[in-house]
């Protein structure tokens, strides 16, 4: 009995220490769970990422849209129309006498000159009739030379008494009509020499000859339908085109201060063939159709411009300058006029309405409605209304600076205001996004590549005296650059509503 008392004893002993340890654990446990609760708030606090990553995959997706920038350029107006190459000059080239064709000495298609042997024909026959025009005038001649010697002796015979006045006034007679005689005979020379002038058939003009029309061996005829060949001048060459009777008062300011240019393009339009003058504009206004015939002249020297062919011709009347443009496809049109969607700082959709000026290759100036340097969507349009939520594709806000390339330098525009053809850019910032444009060996999370020297490269990425703009700030934010660095805070400002930041 004492062994089970002291056993029950024992037991009875141990069951405090137990009720202990499970109080402790249970604590520890409660503690490690408030802590971890303290320190998921706090890295919540710490991180604002994390929460708007949660949002943004809550959040709708935007409507997938290319956008770029308004530019200020200057827009030539051009005026089209579809022509048709005429040579100045184009001789069909005939003989002139009857004979046998002898000689043909050019080749087809051969580029002459005037002056340069064409064909000859059987001289013989001319030669015979020269030959006996020139002895008909040796005959009357010797016959005139004869009379006169009679006139001097009867006058003389008359002016002493010894002969009477009627013969000497006869003997006068006979010697002017042999001089008659003597004139028609040197008319036949020089008629016969000029009919055998003609059997050597000449080029009348520089140009290219045609398809030859006879061949050597046949009898030929000045009244034959069929000229020998046709001899083409191209160069200088013209273009003969038609512009509606509304183009023409714009045409003659133009005219006013000088020649207007002149393009001439294919067919289609899609390749420039030559560039001239315009050199005339018809008197009257075609009354069937409304139409002005123009003619433009082409130095053609690389024979890019072919007699007969059709062309687009496209007139220079004037050059819109410092014009707010966008590409054609950006503009809308309904119910109340065109408009345009302006990509708005929030990331959503602005309906604009805008007043269109001319289109010219493929960009439409805006008279009003929109700003140079402002971001406008140019496709991905059909799903948009106003308000609309919207995610530019990769890279589409480089796409108006690719559109005004320098195509001689290959250098990208100073900004969205700088047209074709500018200088080279240096250390230039983006008027659409506000960012630099950096070379190859500069990138940084805040530049826009392109092929443009950029400035010092600052210790936080950035370029010195810009306000970078990064494209992903979502691994810019995570990166280890100081909170207080010019990029983080840039970022910051500009995404504050996105989620994300």
């Amino acid at each position: 009995m004492k062994f089970k008392v002291d056993e029950g004893h024992e037991q009875g002993a141990q069951s405090p220490s137990f009720a202990r340890r499970g109080r402790l654990i249970f604590l520890g446990a409660l503690l490690l769970a408030v802590l971890g609760g303290i320190g998921g708030v706090a890295l919540t606090t710490l991180r604002p990422g994390a929460t708007g990553s949660a949002a943004a995959a809550s959040a709708p997706p935007g409507v997938p849209v290319t956008v770029g920038t308004a530019m200020e350029r200057d827009l030539p107006i051009w005026l089209s129309g579809i022509g048709s190459v005429q040579p100045l000059n184009a001789v069909a080239v005939k003989v002139r006498v009857d004979g046998q064709l002898n000689l043909v000495a050019f080749t087809e298609g051969q580029e002459v000159h005037a002056g340069d042997l064409l064909a000859q024909i059987d001289p013989r026959p001319f030669e015979a009739q020269l030959k006996q025009a020139q002895a008909n005038l040796a005959k009357d001649q010797a016959q005139l030379g004869n009379a006169k010697a009679d006139l001097a002796r009867v006058a003389k015979l008359a002016s002493t008494g010894f002969a009477s006045g009627q013969n000497a006034d006869t003997v006068k007679a006979q010697a002017a009509s042999l001089e008659a005689t003597v004139q028609a005979d040197q008319a036949m020379v020089d008629t016969a020499r000029l009919q055998l002038g003609f059997t050597r058939i000449t080029s009348p003009i520089d140009g290219r000859v045609g398809l030859r029309q006879l061949d050597p061996g046949s009898i030929v005829h000045p009244t034959d339908a069929n000229g020998l060949v046709t001899v083409t001048q191209m160069q200088p060459i013209g273009v003969l085109f038609s512009l509606p009777q509304d183009d023409l008062p714009g045409i003659l300011a133009a005219s006013a201060q000088g020649k207007p240019v002149v393009e001439a393009y294919t067919r289609d339009g899609k390749s420039r063939l030559a560039q001239g003058e315009l050199t005339f504009v018809d008197s009257q206004v075609d009354a069937t159709n409304g139409q002005v015939r123009f003619k433009a002249t082409f130095a053609n020297g690389d024979r890019a411009l072919w007699p007969g062919a059709f062309v687009t011709a496209r007139l220079l009347v004037r050059t819109e300058h410092n014009a707010t443009a966008v590409p054609s496809r950006a503009v809308q049109r309904g119910q109340k006029g065109p408009y345009v969607f302006i990509a708005k700082p929030d990331r959503t959709a602005e309906m604009r309405a805008v007043t269109l000026g001319p289109t010219v290759d493929g960009m439409t100036a805006l008279a009003s409605g929109v700003t140079p340097g402002e971001m406008v969507v140019f496709d991905g349009q059909s799903r948009l209304s106003a308000g609309s939520r919207i995610a530019p594709k990769p890279g589409s806000l480089h796409e108006s600076a690719q559109i005004v390339r320098d195509a001689r330098t290959g250098h990208e525009p100073c900004s969205a205001s700088v047209s074709i053809g500018s200088r080279p850019c240096s250390g230039a910032v983006s008027k659409a996004t506000g960012a630099p444009y950096c070379d190859a060996k500069s990138v940084s999370p805040g530049c826009l590549p392109g092929a443009c020297p950029t400035g010092t490269p600052d210790t936080n990425g950035g370029i010195a005296g810009f306000r970078p703009l990064p494209r992903n700030p979502v691994p810019l934010l995570l990166s280890p650059l100081p909170r207080r660095s010019r990029l983080y805070h840039e970022c910051r400002r500009r995404f504050a509503p996105e989620p994300h930041c």
